[in-house]
């Protein structure tokens, strides 16, 4: 009896290429493409007339080394939905700037850092930590104002003030949005505007219905109450605003070599 000889195993016949690159984009968008972070759901008093929001924006008092500033620049609490943070602008160091101080960091100064709201001195809270401390990060104001962001942790929630939640999707060119400021008087004022252009950190808006030259390191949100930017001052008409890529980045860890805590307890 004969035996068939047995040939190789048959092969299927080759995949169109069309058909393979539709296959291989569908198993990157299922499994290799992160999924988009949610956001935050919006504010309880977004959509109130700005009349009706709680109190937002604080102010600063502080001293690095020998030097002392009270009421200087707008300050904000974030909530991380893990924590509540303390923001201010960073650029508030620039002056400040001397041989014992050249980089973002505290270490082996006296320091200490309140914020409160401008219509309630006495009920300061102090921050128990510069979260992103970096000795490498240069006290220089062209790097300065496009990172700028001071993140603290708190030792204390300031009473009767309202955190906000980050949203970290970049706005859109002719988005609206509102710079949560304070008038002479110290109370807190909202000036509405829009966006008119968008960079990698920052981005553009007209906020000139109001003068808000004064508004550094006051919050911007959007129509659902959640925070987008941190007001670093203004170019002519427009308000240059840095976006919350790098305040995401600090809070991921990738901005950040290490947290300074005060060198000095806090004065009475």
């Amino acid at each position: 009896m004969k035996h068939r000889r047995r040939g190789p195993p048959s092969r299927l016949p080759p995949m169109p290429r069309a058909a393979l690159a539709c296959l291989c984009l569908a198993l990157w968008t299922s499994c290799g493409r992160p999924e988009p972070e949610p956001e935050p759901p919006p504010a309880a008093w977004a959509g109130e007339p700005p009349g009706a929001w709680p109190e937002v924006v604080l102010t600063n008092r502080f001293q690095v080394d020998t030097q002392f500033r009270d009421g200087r620049g707008g300050a904000f609490l974030v909530d991380t939905g893990d924590d509540t943070l303390a923001v201010a602008a960073k650029h508030l160091l620039l002056p400040l700037r001397s041989q014992r101080l050249q980089a973002v960091d505290f270490s082996g100064l006296t320091w200490y850092w309140t914020v409160y709201r401008r219509t309630a001195p006495a009920d300061s809270a102090r921050v128990s930590r510069l979260v992103n401390a970096d000795p490498e990060e240069e006290l220089v104001r062209a790097y300065v104002v496009n990172r700028d962001w001071l993140v603290f942790d708190l030792a204390e929630a300031p009473p009767g003030v309202e955190p906000l939640r980050p949203r970290y999707t970049a706005v859109t060119t002719g988005e609206r949005v509102w710079l949560i400021g304070w008038d002479a008087s110290g109370n807190q004022k909202v000036v509405a505007g829009e966006v008119e252009s968008t960079h990698p950190y920052t981005y553009l808006t007209d906020f000139s219905t109001a003068d808000v030259t004064a508004m550094s390191g006051a919050p911007v949100v959007d129509a659902r109450g959640l925070l987008v930017g941190l007001h670093s001052g203004t170019l002519g008409q427009l308000s240059w605003v840095n976006s919350t890529r790098y305040l995401r980045e600090i809070l991921a860890g990738l901005a950040v070599t290490a947290g300074t805590r005060p060198a000095t307890r806090y004065p009475p």
